[in-house]
């Protein structure tokens, strides 16, 4: 696993008027389920007020792995202080299966059930 890379496109604000962000995640290297995903966060963009704690975010990404690609867009917006009543978002996603690999999970699925059965 690599360490995620952030650029810090814009940063800017105060106290008073809460912060405005553009980030860019680099190199997201996670593994799941032990299948290594890869990804990039293009544009993260967003606000945040530090006197209410409200926070508001844009998000436009790929996650790749060996099952295929995602892609994401979308937005969020919610308050830190009181996540579970104000938690808000719209996402957006299109899914891009790698045939290849779902057809060996297919096959090793059925393998296993037959195994079970017999």
């Amino acid at each position: 696993m690599r360490d995620i890379k952030v650029d810090i496109l814009k940063l800017e604000g105060d106290i008073d008027g809460g912060l405005n962000f553009n980030l860019k995640f680099k190199d997201i290297d996670i593994l799941k389920g032990g299948y290594p995903i890869e990804g990039t966060l293009n544009r993260v963009v967003g606000s945040y007020n530090l006197k209410s704690d409200d926070l508001r975010l844009d998000i436009d990404g790929v996650v790749k792995g060996r099952g295929g690609e995602v892609s994401l867009r979308g937005g969020t917006s919610l308050n830190i202080g009181d996540l579970n009543s104000t938690l808000r978002y719209n996402l957006k996603s299109q899914v891009m299966v790698n045939i290849e690999f779902l057809n060996r999970y297919i096959d090793t699925i059925h393998i296993s059930r037959y195994r079970q059965l017999i």
